[in-house]
C-alpha cells in the first residue's frame, strides 16, 4: 500500500517519538503486520510521474546477470574495535542469506568502506540489493574515515536503471517528516532524495530516528554471539526474495 505524503498519518513512541506508517500494516493493532507498506514521499505530482518512469525502466532493465548481484558494505561505525559492520555483513553470509549470489564488500579492512569508492559504486549500479552498516546524519550516509554522501549527491547522479534497493543500519536517513520535526535541519532526507534521483537507487529502507545500530552481544567460549542478531536480519534482508 503506497502512501503519496511527507506528512505522517501517525507517529509512534518508541525511545521517542517517530513518524509510522505501522499502524496500517496491522489494523488491528497486535504488532503482527498483515499487509506491507510503502512510502512515496514527495511534494509535487510531478516528482511522482518521474518516480513511475524509474520504476518502469528498472522493470524493463532486469535481468537474471544483475539481479543475483548484491553488495555488503559496514566497518568499525562508532569506531567500535569490534568493527560490528563488517560482522554483520558477515552474519548474511555466514547465514547463508545469499547462497547462489555474487557477493561484492565495501569494508573497512579492505580498504574500500569509503564514500569515494562507494559512490563510484552507487553510480556504476549493477546490483540488485545493497546492505551498509553505517552511521547517518538524515540528509547522508557516514563512513569510518569521516566522508559521507549526501542526499545532494544522489539528486546529481546520471539516469541509470540498473540500480540497487538500499537498506542501510543508519539513523534518521530513513524520515520524511522534516517539514514538521524543527529538530530535523534539512528539507529532504537521504531516503526521500534517494527517490528523487535519476539513478543511484530505487528505494530505500531504514530507520526514520535513531536505530542504535550497535548490536547487543556476549562472549561465548571466546565467540561473539549477537542475540536475537539471525531474526533481525531475515526480517531486514530476506524480503529481495520474496516472491510477491
Amino acid at each position: 500500500m503506497p502512501s503519496l505524503s511527507r506528512r505522517p498519518s501517525y507517529y509512534a513512541w518508541i525511545y521517542y517519538y517517530g513518524p509510522t506508517d505501522f499502524y496500517y500494516e496491522s489494523p488491528d493493532y497486535d504488532w503482527m503486520p498483515e499487509f506491507a507498506c510503502a512510502r512515496l514521499s514527495f511534494d509535487f505530482s510531478e516528482e511522482l510521474l518521474a518516480y513511475k518512469e524509474k520504476v518502469e525502466n528498472w522493470y524493463e532493465a532486469i535481468n537474471e546477470n544483475w539481479i543475483e548481484n548484491v553488495s555488503l558494505a559496514g566497518g568499525k561505525p562508532y569506531d567500535n574495535y569490534h568493527y560490528f559492520g563488517e560482522m554483520m555483513d558477515a552474519q548474511v553470509i555466514n547465514f547463508g542469506l545469499f547462497n547462489g549470489y555474487s557477493i561484492h564488500k565495501f569494508q573497512n579492512t579492505l580498504g574500500t568502506f569509503t564514500a569515494d569508492v562507494y559512490w563510484q559504486h552507487l553510480l556504476n549500479g549493477n546490483t540488485f540489493w545493497d546492505f551498509i552498516a553505517c552511521t547517518g546524519s538524515g540528509d547522508a550516509i557516514q563512513f569510518d574515515d569521516e566522508t559521507e554522501i549526501t542526499g545532494e549527491q544522489l539528486l546529481d547522479a546520471p539516469v541509470n536503471s540498473t540500480i540497487p534497493i538500499v537498506v542501510s543500519t543508519s539513523s534518521y536517513n530513513g524520515s520524511y517528516d522534516s517539514d514538521l520535526d524543527t529538530r530535523l535541519d534539512y528539507d529532504h532526507s537521504f531516503a526521500e532524495c534517494l527517490l528523487r534521483s535519476q539513478g543511484a537507487g530505487l528505494a530505500y529502507v531504514g530507520g526514520v530516528r535513531r536505530t542504535h545500530g550497535n548490536p547487543v552481544y556476549h562472549s561465548v567460549d571466546g565467540n561473539l554471539e549477537f542475540p536475537g542478531g539471525k531474526g533481525r536480519l531475515c526480517v531486514t534482508l530476506l524480503f529481495p526474495r520474496s516472491d510477491t
